[in-house]
């Protein structure tokens, strides 16, 4: 049996159980499991592209820090992230292996999924994530959007969250009573309204879009619900760095906002009547959960990119035997949110 912690839910939560629910007990589940260790670890892993979008959240964070704590402003950020993007590199060829042998990294530490194994760099794969890190940052720095976030300083802003350090959005609750976190970038109040911004350095397609908009429905909530703001004045924007962004947050259509509300409830309380009460710790409800109750959904394109291949026999089965299934979406799984 595995053991939940105060259990909560959010939007990631809600798009890994919908992917796969073994992987979805692999990733919030695995403690007191014989792979246990194994899967704390494989959670925690990136791909260059997931790392590519840390380091671009983290430099237009510190540089978000700087201009509202009334600092210099930041300027050559591209140049920033890309080393910043190369020393986590050569530290993560260093760590991987020794993490999988069972050596506790550094606090906060990256480590890619191929060093881990200890496959080969790919020389295309790292050059695709510089140039992610690059493209995203440059635009970024001149945008619209970057002028318009430099007048607006003066404002009210939400805490803005860097990489591994420890901050996280206050917790909201559904009308279940369930707790939901939302962890969107960060907030600008501009009285009555309030804009909630979210950086996307991935992909834009049909799907990711599609995706950013149930997430921006969950901030909306998120502003009502922990915020204290009226529906009607919450606007929010996923900012597209592949291309240079504008200012242009807007107000989520309200049915999608019920929509969306409602599918995340419903499989939040799928999960929560799988789980069983065992006791606590310093307040916090600890709950067993069963894999049998978490079944995989098997396809050689996902398993084959999934982090938990190494401990999966049913992925590993569906690979070896070529299963497909009809609902694969052929994005990467690993895409930060």
């Amino acid at each position: 049996m595995g053991k939940v912690f105060n259990f909560g839910w959010s939007f990631s939560k809600d798009g890994l159980f919908r992917e796969c629910e073994r992987a979805f007990f692999f990733h919030y589940a695995h403690k007191d499991e014989p792979f246990g260790r194994d899967a704390h670890r494989l959670k925690e892993l990136k791909t260059p592209l997931m790392m590519a979008g840390t380091v671009v959240d983290t430099v237009i964070g510190k540089a978000l820090v700087a201009l509202k704590e009334g600092g210099e402003v930041r300027t050559e950020l591209a140049t920033k992230g890309e080393k910043a993007y190369e020393y986590i590199w050569t530290k993560s060829a260093d760590l991987g292996p020794k993490t999988r042998t069972g050596k506790a990294p550094p606090e906060n530490a990256i480590i890619l999924h191929h060093h881990y194994f200890d496959h080969g760099d790919d020389d295309a794969d790292k050059k695709a994530g510089l140039r992610t890190v690059r493209t995203c940052l440059e635009n970024f720095e001149g945008s619209g959007l970057w002028q318009t976030l430099q007048r607006m300083s003066g404002l009210e802003w939400g805490e803005i969250r860097t990489h591994g350090d420890g901050k996280f959005p206050p917790k909201f609750r559904m009308d279940n009573g369930i707790a939901f976190w939302a962890a969107y970038d960060f907030y600008i109040k501009e009285p009555p309204k309030l804009h909630i911004l979210d950086w996307k350095s991935g992909k834009k397609c049909h799907s990711s879009q599609q995706k950013a908009k149930q997430q921006l429905a969950i901030y909306s909530l998120y502003g009502q619900k922990a915020l204290s703001t009226d529906l009607e004045n919450v606007t929010a924007q996923a900012i597209w760095l592949a291309d240079e962004p504008e200012w242009a947050p807007e107000q989520v259509d309200g049915n999608l906002i019920a929509g969306v509300a409602a599918s995340v409830t419903e499989n939040a309380e799928k999960v929560f009547a799988r789980l069983v009460e065992d006791g606590d710790y310093k307040g916090r409800p600890i709950y067993e959960a069963s894999a049998p109750d978490f079944p995989p959904a098997p396809d050689m394109r996902k398993c084959g990119r999934c982090r938990f291949l190494s401990i999966c026999e049913e992925g590993r089965e569906a690979v070896a035997g070529k299963v497909v299934s009809d609902d694969f979406d052929d994005e990467e799984p690993f895409e930060p949110d």
